[in-house]
């Protein structure tokens, strides 16, 4: 890390002998540094000109980019285990995919506001894997997750995972279709729709989408990727193509001009909560994590998903 810091200062001042008196170091210190980076990097990293002037080369300009982001976030992460380590830690990252951060969610956060006013809750919205992952790295302490029943999600081994409930996923499609009277609709009769998929074609909800179709004996041909629930619906709206919505989001009502109707066989799919393994950790940055952790499975217990034969949307 220290020779990326001499690095950086060598470029930002573009001089070998300016950058030694910022950081205190003779001037051969800092280009022993600078020599032995380019050594592990295999190429030159600057143009020495006349006057100790140092220009980067193209190589030294595209690890000048990265070395601003591993030292901004070496610092950063100092700050944070140093907070920890002194009890001072008043912040709590919470990642959830798009449904749950829309429905349960936000009681939570109001909950463990009450109990622990001066923490700061960090939310952001996510692909499950893509949760799963920064959790695993430290970005996150909490990760609300669906995976696929045949696909389950590997949940990293330094975290707690909850599973809370398993929730059907209900057919989107536009009121004037041919199958939109039916109260169930057998995957099968699906074949040669178009349809919407997830945020992408290695996203979680998309892969839910061809499990369904190829357990059905079909590949689907999807239009459009995305994963805006809103926009996924007025695509089925203006027959653009059907979706797989989950029952959560839902909630007894759909879009105009879309309808909802139960599949046959139902593609399920797992929810559940992974919270970041806390050990050696003070007890007040543990009890917030398992606050958080608590009450959203409460208010998932007391809120289930519906499991009825209603139909949704007409």
């Amino acid at each position: 890390m220290r020779r990326l810091l001499v690095f950086r200062e060598v470029a930002r001042l573009a001089s070998f002998s300016l950058a030694a008196d910022l950081l205190h170091y003779s001037q051969s210190a800092v280009s022993h540094h600078v020599s032995r980076l380019e050594v592990e990097v295999g190429t030159k990293l600057f143009e020495r000109r006349p006057g100790g002037r140092a220009l980067l080369t193209t190589a030294g300009q595209a690890l000048l980019a990265r070395t601003e982001r591993l030292l901004r976030d070496a610092a950063e992460a100092e700050a944070e285990v140093a907070e920890i380590a002194e009890g001072r830690s008043r912040r709590i990252r919470v990642g959830a995919f798009a449904v749950a951060s829309a429905t349960y969610l936000p009681d939570a956060v109001a909950h463990l506001h009450k109990i622990h006013p001066n923490v700061t809750v960090m939310v952001r919205e996510g692909e499950s894997t893509r949760l799963l992952q920064d959790l695993e790295e430290g970005a996150l302490d909490v990760a609300v997750v669906f995976d696929d029943l045949h696909q389950p999600l590997p949940v990293p081994y330094t975290a707690t995972y909850r599973h809370l409930f398993d929730e059907h996923l209900l057919l989107a499609l536009p009121r004037g279709h041919r199958l939109a009277t039916d109260d169930v609709v057998a995957v099968a009769d699906l074949a040669g729709e178009t349809w919407i998929g997830g945020a992408g074609h290695t996203s979680k909800h998309t892969q839910l989408l061809l499990n369904t179709c190829r357990l059905a004996g079909f590949e689907p041909t999807i239009a459009v990727y995305t994963n805006s629930f809103l926009l996924s619906q007025r695509l089925v709206a203006a027959g653009v193509g059907l979706s797989l919505v989950p029952e959560m989001s839902i909630a007894g009502t759909a879009a105009p001009n879309v309808v909802c109707r139960r599949l046959d066989p139902a593609p399920t799919r797992r929810v559940g909560i992974a919270s970041r393994r806390a050990v050696g950790e003070p007890e007040p940055y543990r009890e917030m994590i398992d606050v958080l952790v608590r009450e959203c499975m409460r208010r998932l217990n007391e809120q289930p998903p519906p499991v009825s034969g209603d139909r949704y949307g007409g």
